[in-house]
Formats: C-alpha cells, sequence, structure tokens
C-alpha cells in the first residue's frame, strides 16, 4: 500500500499529465481571427470620419448622404438587429447596412467586400 505521501505524489503527477494532455489537443477555431477581431479592422472608422469630414466622400462611397442612412439604419433595425451571444458580438445595423449598401453600390458580392468589411459573408447581410 502506498504511504500518504506516495499517493500525493501519484496525485500530482496524474493532475499535470492531465493538464499536459488538454493543453495538446489542437483547438478548432469556428471562425477567422481577423473575423473576431471586427471592431479593430472595420470600414466603419473610415465612415464615421468622413461622415463628419468629407460629405462628399461618404456620398461617393455608399451613394448615399449620411442623414439618409442614418434614417434607413432606423427603420431597419428592428427587422434586422441581432443579440450578442456568448459565442460572439452581433454585426451592429449600420454595419450590416453600409455593407449591405457599398455591395449595391459597387456590385461587389459579400465575398469581395469581407477584406474591406471584416464581415464574414456568410453572416446574415444577405437578409438586410
Amino acid at each position: 500500500m502506498l504511504s500518504d505521501t506516495e499517493l500525493y505524489c501519484v496525485m500530482i503527477a496524474v493532475a499535470d499529465w492531465a493538464k499536459t494532455l488538454k493543453n495538446s489537443r489542437k483547438s478548432i477555431k469556428w471562425a477567422k481571427q481577423w473575423f473576431i477581431e471586427r471592431e479593430k479592422y472595420t470600414h466603419e472608422k473610415i465612415l464615421d470620419e468622413l461622415k463628419l469630414i468629407k460629405p462628399d466622400d461618404f456620398r461617393n462611397f455608399l451613394q448615399m448622404n449620411g442623414e439618409l442612412v442614418d434614417e434607413l439604419v432606423a427603420l431597419v433595425t428592428p427587422q434586422i438587429e441581432k443579440m450578442d451571444t456568448v459565442m460572439r458580438d452581433a454585426i451592429p445595423v449600420r454595419q450590416q447596412l453600409s455593407v449591405t449598401l457599398r455591395s449595391l453600390a459597387t456590385g461587389n458580392t459579400f465575398e469581395d467586400m469581407k477584406f474591406l468589411t471584416a464581415v464574414s459573408p456568410q453572416s446574415t447581410l444577405l437578409k438586410v
């Protein structure tokens, strides 16, 4: 029979082995890191600046002025607003709308727009 000290050492060794085994498993990423860090890479910061400083450039980018975009956001928010979940933050309505408007203005697909907007094409943008 093992002494208390030996039993304690075995327990520590087993716990350490289990921790090593758990850490050695390759974790599966459900989203690309730059999609997760959407706030850092999004076009929204540029749009906010353009709306205040260069309204003509804002209009050129979305093919409508800032006031009309604000009005559209207010109109569509109840229909397309999503809740944040434990897994990820919801894409803000303003961002969903600006991606959709830019796609309509340029004819680009959402797949093409993902690098500009940091929004996955599989998101709910198609419902806008």
